[in-house]
């Protein structure tokens, strides 16, 4: 919820208004005072964790890119960058302007590769936030999109879900949004900043942490399933990959912390299974302890020993 708006609205000036996509992209970052958890596919669980996004904003389209951070440097902003750029060229769109607020995106590395790739930046006024108002009001309408989800979620599933998971709750609330009409056109904001008319497909849209029941690993490689023994194991829904088909999610397993790239799986979006009676059939959460989360510390605890903990062996990162 937020304070009922009780002014009308003044008109405002649009600057840099973009007559096609790349032409002008917003940019900022959020910071997380609680620390969020990173997905591994396989090894030991890092102590690492993200703290903070970048987000891309275009003029054009009105598509956005979220980019999950482990620290704010300039490396990691740059990175950032490269990251979207990619995005945007899997999608046919170059890009030639950022505009931005000062801080990281003023330092000399980030202005060293814009002057390489031949694209021009501009910043807004030391304390005038509201010119760079376009990324400002994107960045707060994903965090209150990304809490419903997980606050949802919790509510139903309070014994594996926490806050620790808002870096996909972020993601998933963004790809919604991209991929829905909005007020003003029929098409989505995807749909603008690809300049195409095919609709995407919402066939494997599920809600954000709830339970999935993934077939056993032995019955996907084709080997006879045996009679009257349970045939798949309950994990939570982290979204779609970033890195496979929109038919294929990201799944926390509750007992190991590891998380996977899963296809043949069955979702209980309503939350039933962890609801009245069905709640006592739930296989208990781990996936907290293993990863390093004390339920028993605060976030700024954890925040804290994560600042000094150090990964001990080369992690398989697959959120990016």
């Amino acid at each position: 919820m937020t304070k009922v708006a009780w002014k009308g609205k003044e008109d405002q000036r649009h600057i840099f208004i973009a007559t096609k996509p790349g032409e002008c992209v917003s940019v900022d970052q959020m910071i997380s005072t609680q620390v969020g958890f990173i997905a591994q596919l396989k090894g030991k669980l890092t102590r690492d964790r993200y703290k903070a996004a970048t987000i891309f904003v275009d003029h054009y389209s009105r598509l956005r890119f979220v980019h999950l951070m482990r620290d704010l440097t300039s490396e990691e902003t740059i990175n950032a960058k490269l990251a979207f750029e990619q995005y945007a060229r899997d999608h046919g769109v170059t890009i030639k302007h950022y505009h931005a607020d000062n801080g990281l995106f003023r330092t000399k590395p980030f202005e060293q590769d814009i002057e390489k790739k031949g694209q021009t930046l501009t910043f807004a006024g030391v304390g005038a936030h509201h010119q760079n108002g376009i990324a400002e009001k994107r960045i707060g309408d994903l965090q209150r999109r990304a809490t419903t989800l997980l606050l949802l979620a919790q509510r139903r599933w309070p014994d594996a879900i926490n806050t620790h998971l808002w870096p996909y709750a972020i993601r998933c609330a963004n790809e919604t949004r991209n991929t829905c009409p909005t007020k003003t056109s029929a098409l989505s904001p995807l749909n603008r900043f690809c300049q195409s008319d095919r609709k995407p497909s919402y066939r494997h849209q599920h809600h954000f942490g709830c339970p999935v029941y993934v077939l056993n690993k032995d019955i996907q490689d084709g080997k006879k399933a045996r009679k009257w023994i349970d045939r798949t194991r309950i994990g939570i829904n982290l979204g779609p990959s970033p890195r496979h088909a929109s038919s294929v999610a990201l799944i926390l397993n509750l007992k190991t912390g590891l998380v996977s790239p899963q296809f043949h799986c069955q979702y209980d979006d309503l939350f039933e299974s962890t609801t009245g009676t069905q709640a006592r059939h739930m296989p208990q959460s781990l996936w907290q302890q293993k990863c390093g989360f004390s339920l028993n510390h605060s976030s700024e605890d954890e925040g804290d020993t994560a600042s000094r903990s150090e990964p001990t062996e080369v992690t398989t990162n697959i959120t990016h």
